[in-house]
């Protein structure tokens, strides 16, 4: 066999020489470009830390506030009782100042003194009088206003309106306060440099007048951030949790990167901003390192290329057009083979590989087809799932004795979870939760039978034990993969509150009263449903006084794991439950669900979650 090894060795390097020159050139420009946009992200990345540090800081505040308003609005309570209680939370806040509580028409009715020492200088700042109705209303529509930060001795307070509501839901009073911001002057001293322009920097700012106003840190209050045309703009601070980077040039005359990140629907703007001269500096010499490599591949292309180029490019250039038809795709392309040297052997090797390629796009093409046939088929199911338990709420409006809400969320595209409630007759309320074992379609199949189960036997007038032990015998009976559902059953007497329940191998349940205390529902009756047939189960009867809510939820909510393989645990939702106050019940399921959420992080979801509160409002007059 003839070999040219030393025709197209020679013929390969400078094939090469151009190429990679044009490559270093590539490289270059993508280096610079992702310098750059490294440096953009780290803005990005250390704005929003800041931004979640400043955030934090505001949810504590309102927290502290909502506490206090919380009582002021509990009216069941003996009014001075309510107030002592309300003016010791006041004064245990760590963020608040003194609160002035308004009547509903905006008229300055009580003046309560809080305890912050630090929090002290906002009692110079004068509360209007009367509470403006622009306030009013947007603390009626939104749960709170917040006016503009107003400065008092170096140190900016943000005056903040909160509704106060009664506990059916009914505007009481409003209340305002001003949260002391001296706090972020040290968060974000702590993350910035000595001198805005020439080190890192982190800066709290509003919108006023028509410019930025710096807020914190309290160094650079009053202090001017850019030279020259001004890179922010209004909708920088109205937009919610905006973000956007950018370059300018500051007040000292240093060239800079900025990233700015809206706060909430405050007003508020985080911005992060790093001197570019680093950034500049690694750019220069990539580009440096790309020109002496590119002047160095461009000779060699031009002394070499030229005289042997056309010569040795021929036999390559058929596998070449090929290669570009393929790329395109168009699999069918073959390439012309004669002789017995390399250039044959890569013509065939070419030609078996595009046969082979041919073969595995098919097999691709059926193996996406199906794998897109299984996802449009879960995606039904799971709508076909959610469609069997009531979504829509309030879901009797019509009906003052009572207030429930439900969510359900799979670990998967289908699951086993599943909840009910329904009238059996004008007076009675049945509720229902379960779990069935296993997941996905499966579990999901075993929990549409049993709901069925459920709904049939209830609506023959039975008591939850008698309506369980049908359940049990009708699914035991042709249980060939040993499958089970552990179920809590309830039936609520909506003329007197009570409820004969029955709980076949369930989570136990809570009971909240109306003046907050805990009762845990702990008693078995009887074993998981679909065990076995024949097995009698029992019932219990607990009295649920008007304002008490009964919370339900399956073994998503206690197993619920985090990143670090930690539970949520009975005691922690015990202690959620019993610290966590709500008007409604909707209100006390996303206390629930918000909890598990964000104790889970952003470990993945095991177990599908399902929680039931029911509020027993009593016989309307």
């Amino acid at each position: 066999m003839t070999r040219l090894w030393h025709k197209y060795a020679l013929a390969l390097f400078i094939a090469a020489v151009l190429p990679l020159g044009i490559a270093a050139w590539r490289l270059a420009s993508r280096g610079s470009e992702e310098v750059t946009e490294n440096a953009k992200k780290y803005q990005l990345a250390a704005g929003d830390a800041a931004l979640t540090a400043v955030q934090a800081w505001l949810d504590t505040a309102m927290l502290e506030a909502r506490t206090v308003t919380a009582t002021i609005g509990a009216i069941s309570m003996p009014a001075e009782e309510r107030m002592q209680t309300a003016q010791s939370q006041l004064v245990a806040a760590s963020t608040l100042s003194d609160m002035v509580i308004y009547s509903p028409e905006g008229l300055d009715v009580q003046h309560m003194q809080g305890g912050n020492a630090e929090a002290k200088a906002v009692s110079r700042i004068e509360p209007p009088k009367p509470l403006p109705e622009p306030l009013r209303q947007r603390a009626v529509d939104l749960g709170f206003a917040i006016d503009r930060p107003t400065l008092v001795e170096g140190t900016y307070y943000l005056p903040i309106v909160l509704r106060v509501l009664k506990p059916d839901g009914s505007l009481y009073a409003f209340a305002w306060t001003a949260i002391d911001m001296s706090p972020l002057n040290a968060m974000l001293t702590e993350q910035s440099g000595k001198r805005f322009g020439a080190d890192n920097q982190i800066v709290l700012m509003d919108w006023h007048e028509g410019k930025e106003r710096v807020l914190a840190p309290s160094a650079l209050i009053g202090t001017p951030l850019f030279s020259g045309e001004n890179p922010l703009s209004e909708s920088d601070f109205t937009r919610v949790r905006s973000t956007r980077t950018f370059g300018f040039t500051s007040a000292t005359g240093d060239e800079m990167y900025g990233a700015a990140l809206g706060v909430s629907d405050l007003g508020l703007n985080v911005m992060a901003v790093e001197s570019r001269d680093e950034v500049f500096a690694a750019i220069g010499r990539i580009w440096s390192t790309a020109g002496i490599l590119g002047a160095i591949f461009a000779t060699l292309a031009l002394v070499v290329g030229v005289v042997l180029g056309r010569r040795l490019s021929a036999p390559i250039s058929a596998v070449s057009t090929a290669a570009g038809k393929v790329a395109g795709g168009d699999f069918t392309v073959r390439v012309p083979v004669s002789g017995k040297d390399e250039v044959a052997d890569l013509g065939k090797s070419f030609n078996a590989m595009t046969g082979r390629l041919t073969d595995t796009i098919q097999k691709l093409q059926e193996t996406t087809a199906a794998k897109e046939r299984m996802q449009t088929e879960l995606a039904i199911g799971h709508n076909i799932q959610m469609s069997m338990v009531p979504l829509n709420f309030p879901a009797y409006p019509d009906r003052p004795e009572f207030d429930i809400h439900a969510a359900l969320k799979p670990a998967f595209e289908v699951g086993g979870d599943f909840y009910d409630f329904f009238l059996i007759d004008e007076d009675t309320l049945c509720v229902c939760i379960a779990d069935v074992s296993g997941k996905g379609v499966p579990a999901a199949l075993f929990m549409a039978v049993t709901r069925t189960l459920v709904k049939a036997h209830a609506s023959s007038g039975l008591g939850p034990e008698e309506i369980l032990e049908k359940v049990n015998d009708d699914l035991a009976a042709d249980n060939e993969e040993s499958m089970f559902v552990t179920v809590f059953l309830g039936l609520l007497d909506l003329r007197n509150g009570l409820l004969n329940y029955t709980n076949a191998g369930h989570n136990p349940s809570y009971i909240k009263t109306k003046a907050g205390g805990l009762t845990r529902l702990d008693q078995l009756h009887g074993p998981v449903i679909a065990a076995m047939e024949d097995i009698p189960y029992g019932c219990g009867k607990v009295q649920m006084n008007p304002g008490d809510t009964l919370i339900l939820y399956t073994d998503g909510v206690n197993e619920a794991m985090n990143a670090k393989q930690e539970l949520f645990t009975e005691d922690r939702l015990a202690e959620l439950l019993r610290s966590s106050p709500w008007a409604s019940s909707s209100k006390a399921v996303d206390v629930v669900l918000d909890d598990v959420w964000k104790f889970q992080g952003a470990a993945d979801q095991a177990d599908d979650v399902t929680v039931v509160a029911l509020r027993y409002l009593g016989k309307a007059a």
